[in-house]
């Protein structure tokens, strides 16, 4: 049977026979048996676990390397077409290296028989997780940011998906994209006729050549599917009438520059995966530093000052990019029996605080590795004030910091 993903659900369209080749008539060979040995023409052996499923004239099953125990997936073919299309993937997969995409680990033919192997991405697929629930809108914004940018080393590399839809996204860390079995060059047509009603774009259906905006309209058919609880229909998305359950600004225009015509889709995926990352930073969980500190004179009878010294700065900034909010903590620690150790403590933390305030009244965020060396610069600063301090007044002291 072909796959449910791709029949056309209403009669406007043309008839699965006419999007679709005809299977052709071959009894399909017996599954691999547990433990079957398989070896790749550069030596490695791959032992077979369990059959995952088959669809159409693939098989997949869950497998193990020899050499060191690594999961992997085993994908074969036997018909011509199966074949064919299991060696482009392998071309496919061989071309692009990204974090979402598995990495092809071993690809040879054997008789009339192909293997594909590659890591092993377990887990829900997001078809399955939004058939059960629906995800909060930052991790579902998350998931389809790292979908684009994965993607988008495909298109680098000459090649557009034609395939994206839930059923090939496995949300993790990172997020997976497990199959490329439609894809082709770009400017090239698809290699068979095939339709993903809900996410396939329209110019598919005329077998027009390969565009990486045909894979840009299929992230906003997910992104729509998630936020609305189903597909887009066969009549197609309104654009001018959006209804979700809970709108969220950002969405609506995001899903403009996917769902509409070529000419107004984004021009690339890098600015649909930048304007995805920017509405995740703002839908993310607000941030709120709360900060308490005490400090006491200590139990030696002869102490009579407390040298201890301590302070704290917030602030936040909030933009297009997002919510930023920092804290920067003082300890100062005056050093015993040093006549004026509470002024080199209090010296110490004024001098962090007002370098602090500074940094980040003009700043936005940056690496941690920046913001170690600013406090390395912030502590020598503080170095200079607590010694010229101590100077004018003629004391001997120190402090912690």
């Amino acid at each position: 049977m072909p796959d449910p993903e791709s029949q056309p659900e209403s009669a406007a369209l043309p008839t699965i026979d006419e999007i679709s080749l005809p299977l052709k008539e071959m009894e399909a060979p017996n599954p691999l048996a547990l433990d079957t040995p398989l070896a790749s023409p550069d030596g490695s052996i791959f032992h077979v676990l369990n059959l995952f499923g088959t669809e159409g004239n693939h098989r997949r099953y869950d497998g193990v390397r020899e050499s060191d125990g690594k999961p992997v997936w085993i994908r074969e073919a036997w018909t011509a077409e199966g074949v064919n299309s299991l060696a482009e993937e392998a071309r496919v997969l061989e071309a692009v290296a990204a974090p979402m995409i598995p990495a092809r680990l071993a690809w040879w033919e054997d008789s009339d028989k192909a293997y594909l192997v590659t890591e092993s991405r377990p887990g829900l697929n997001l078809n399955e997780i939004l058939k059960g629930q629906k995800l909060p809108l930052a991790q579902t914004l998350s998931v389809l940011a790292q979908v684009a940018h994965g993607v988008s080393q495909l298109h680098r590399a000459g090649w557009v998906h034609l395939g994206l839809r839930p059923k090939v996204i496995i949300p993790g860390k990172p997020t997976s994209i497990v199959s490329f079995e439609d894809a082709v060059r770009v400017g090239e047509k698809p290699r068979r006729s095939f339709y993903y009603s809900g996410y396939s774009p329209p110019e598919l259906l005329g077998c027009e050549p390969a565009d990486p905006k045909c894979d840009v309209y299929s992230i906003g058919a997910m992104l729509f599917h998630a936020i609305n609880g189903a597909p887009i229909e066969e009549a197609g998305a309104s654009l001018n009438f959006l209804a979700f359950p809970a709108p969220v600004a950002g969405v609506p225009q995001i899903l403009h520059k996917c769902l509409g015509s070529r000419e107004t889709r984004y021009e690339c995926l890098e600015h649909l995966h930048r304007d995805l990352v920017a509405l995740v930073r703002r839908c993310a969980p607000r941030t709120r530093h709360q900060v308490a500190s005490s400090s006491t004179i200590g139990l030696e009878a002869t102490r009579s000052t407390n040298q201890d010294a301590s302070g704290y700065l917030s602030g936040g900034m909030e933009g297009e990019e997002g919510q930023y909010v920092w804290t920067t903590l003082c300890l100062a620690d005056g050093m015993g029996g040093m006549a004026s150790g509470e002024v080199a403590s209090q010296t110490a933390v004024g001098a962090v605080l007002r370098e602090a305030a500074a940094y980040f009244s003009k700043t936005s965020a940056r690496p941690a590795s920046d913001r170690a060396q600013e406090i390395k610069r912030w502590v020598a600063v503080a170095n200079d004030e607590v010694c010229s301090a101590l100077e004018k007044l003629r004391v001997r002291g120190g402090t912690t910091l």
